[in-house]
């Protein structure tokens, strides 16, 4: 977002927040003259926002006064401060929080951070735009992988293709409690370690049966865990100092000796194994046991380690969204997942592309005349909503709105965070008009709307999605503009059809949109001016 206490010129110096289910990292970078960004800090902060919520759900009290201090720590600096661009994000631990809502209020309310929780294929997909941005992969496919607190990220890099995206619940934090590694102070027992590598396996078989076709013989790991892991290799082999430059590539077999060799120590013990962290002595056999069984199932040969990773993903798209020429790995990442979910569905995709431009006409007309705050995303938001209106068609045409809600807030589309999917399922869901909106919607949506500054913007977006669908009832594809006509507190919709279509039936639907119309801009609904149409004379 961008900072509204800076005049609106184009931004310079970033902020980026990435807060997971162990940390809290903070990058501020200034753009160069060339477009590059220059780190002026960077920060780590321990939270374990995640501790004790794997088993209920809920967040405690305690971890989320931890989270809020360290966030406030973080935002109160001169250096972030002068920032024009912020972007906080929130992975594992509050993505599947029951109570992730009064986490965001605090962070909202208190510090004015706006803070977004991201899906877990969008956190894989910023994954790998940090590593790719910064590292040279080289031409033939790699395995990257993050084991992080609350879930394990796994990515194929494929030159000249799209990723290969997967997420699972299998974070070391997790992995640690669900486990029972958590519970114990003394050794871990062989077995207990090998019954967790074993887990894994059987987590990850769909991921693994999918990509052994692409013979991969390097893995690069960019979590804290793995780079503890490969410092313990480095001073094991009396490697010197751990350098990202120089650091030895971790065979795959010394992955899961060095997992045996922790297990059969204390846990206070770990904590004074050279190279690794005191607060990782906890989860870092959970770590261990969640490579080995990644690297042997996919017969990876070595395991590298690289400083890049989700953060340095949100540092490329700043400089994506505001660099002239810049690739925006971001936006094609959004019109992909849009697209290949309406494939996968059976779109009528020609319909849908005239639904989604006559959107874009009546949202233009309307912020013509500063009936509302117009917003860039959200007019891309609203396209997206568009395109994707009809997608629950194929299992049921009464409550396709319906049907089609749930398919894209479960669809982990890349590239958006979680109220952008949010906004994006509402519109689908709205574009049949209230009517079918209160007979048919979810309690639990219709009880998120009810207040807020979600509600207006919702719905005014979620009317001009009915609006251009009322244009394209027929399916003609016979709009060719749309105006307003305002005259004081009354409106009229001026219509232009292409070639003499006729229209007459889809611009009377027009009248069913009168109440909301007043309900929502307190605009009184005068008529409809259809112009071009065959023998229609709107005088």
């Amino acid at each position: 977002m961008i900072n509204n206490n800076k005049p609106e010129l184009r931004p310079t110096r970033g902020a980026v927040i990435d807060l997971g289910t162990n940390s809290v990292r903070l990058v501020i970078v200034e753009l160069a003259p060339d477009g590059e960004p220059m780190i002026l800090l960077q920060e780590k902060l321990p939270v374990s926002l995640g501790q004790g919520s794997f088993a209920d759900g809920y967040l405690t009290a305690q971890s989320m006064d931890r989270t809020v201090e360290a966030l406030k720590s973080l935002t109160s600096t001169p250096t972030f401060q002068e920032a024009d661009y912020v972007r906080a994000v929130a992975t594992s631990a509050l993505r599947e929080a029951r109570n992730k809502e009064e986490l965001l209020d605090r962070a909202r309310n208190d510090l004015g951070l706006d803070l977004k929780i991201v899906s877990g294929l969008e956190e894989a997909r910023l994954i790998w735009a940090g590593v790719k941005a910064n590292l040279n992969l080289g031409p033939a496919p790699c395995l990257i992988i993050d084991i992080g607190g609350g879930s394990l990220e796994l990515i194929i890099e494929r030159l000249g293709a799209e990723p290969v995206l997967d997420s699972l619940p299998l974070g070391a934090a997790r992995l640690s409690e669900r486990m029972g590694l958590s519970d114990l102070k003394g050794p871990i027992p062989a077995k207990l370690y090998r019954s967790v590598v074993e887990y894994v396996i059987g987590r990850i078989r769909r991921f693994t049966e999918h990509s052994r076709s692409y013979c991969l013989k390097v893995c690069w790991g960019c979590s804290g865990s793995l780079e503890n892991l490969t410092r313990i290799y480095a001073k094991r082999k009396k490697d010197g100092d751990f350098d990202y430059q120089h650091i030895l590539p971790v065979p795959t077999k010394e992955v899961g000796e060095i997992g045996l060799w922790l297990s059969s120590m204390s846990l206070e013990e770990r904590r004074s194994v050279p190279g690794l962290d005191r607060e990782k002595a906890q989860t870092i056999v959970a770590a261990c046991a969640a490579a080995e069984a990644i690297l042997t199932t996919l017969n990876v040969e070595l395991l590298k380690v690289c400083p890049f990773g989700l953060k340095h993903g949100l540092v490329r798209e700043f400089v994506e969204a505001f660099v002239p020429g810049a690739p925006r790995s971001a936006a094609a990442a959004n019109e992909e997942s849009v697209r290949r979910l309406g494939h996968r569905c059976l779109y009528d995709e020609e319909h849908a592309l005239k639904v989604s431009q006559n959107a874009l006409m009546i949202y233009d007309s309307f912020a013509q005349h500063n009936i509302f705050k117009p917003n860039d995303r959200d007019r891309e938001l609203l396209r997206y909503g568009a395109l994707l209106h009809d997608v629950g068609k194929f299992l049921s045409i009464s409550s396709h709105q319906l049907h089609g809600w749930y398919l894209v807030r479960h669809a982990n589309l890349l590239g958006f965070e979680d109220d952008e999917c949010e906004l994006i399922a509402y519109l689908v869901l709205a574009h049949r008009g209230p009517k079918h909106l209160k007979k048919n919607s979810l309690p639990e949506l219709v009880k998120s709307l009810d207040s807020g500054p979600k509600n207006s913007r919702f719905r005014f977006l979620g009317f001009f999605c009915w609006l251009a669908e009322m244009l394209e009832s027929r399916r003609q594809g016979g709009v060719e503009s749309f105006k307003l006509k305002l005259d004081g507190h009354k409106v009229w919709f001026e219509v232009r059809a292409k070639n003499g279509t006729d229209l007459e039936s889809e611009v009377s639907l027009f009248e069913k949109a009168a109440p909301q119309l007043e309900n929502l801009f307190e605009l009184k609904y005068a008529g409809a001016l259809l112009l071009g149409s065959v023998d229609h004379n709107p005088y």
